[in-house]
């Protein structure tokens, strides 16, 4: 990093637990699980710069990568597609490849919750504290004999029916 510049991005060390990567380690093999990540790797050293979502890429540069010729490469990035790890298009032998979460991989995801807003457990108790309360404030006096009126208007009806 003499540059100065990020060259790495974050890897979930439980990613090949996802259900998209599993589907595609049943479809491929571990062979395409790193196929997917060499093409994460390149997609990241294009976005180094300035956070993208879409992504460039010359189809000999992908088969150089994967070493792989133009038919196998595109039958690969079909199986990346229907694993839903990333979508593409093909045109004048360019990919234009767009993965959902690079930009979390980069640590340039913007979360759509507030940053001091807090988390779920925290909102659980918070819950949890203020039915408590509730259940421990004492009834008033408008409220007991509000109860009691129609304790007394719903035995009434059942003596008279």
């Amino acid at each position: 990093m003499a540059s100065g510049r990020k060259n790495y991005f974050r890897h979930s060390f439980s990613a090949l637990d996802d259900p998209k990567c599993q589907k595609l380690i049943e479809t491929k093999g571990f062979e395409g699980y790193g196929k997917f990540w060499a093409l994460v790797e390149l997609c990241c050293q294009q976005a180094s710069d300035s956070p993208k979502t879409k992504f460039k890429v010359h189809m000999s540069s992908l088969r150089s990568r994967w070493q792989s010729n133009g038919k196998h490469a595109e039958r690969m990035l079909e199986v990346l597609g229907k694993c839903q790890l990333l979508s593409w298009e093909v045109s004048d032998n360019i990919v234009q490849i767009k993965i959902p979460n690079l930009l979390k991989y980069l640590g340039k995801y913007q979360t759509k919750i507030e940053q001091n807003s807090p988390n779920k457990k925290k909102r659980k108790e918070i819950k949890r504290k203020e039915k408590k309360e509730k259940e421990e404030t004492p009834l008033t006096q408008q409220e007991i004999d509000a109860a009691l009126g129609e304790f007394v208007r719903i035995a009434e009806e059942q003596k008279d029916g």
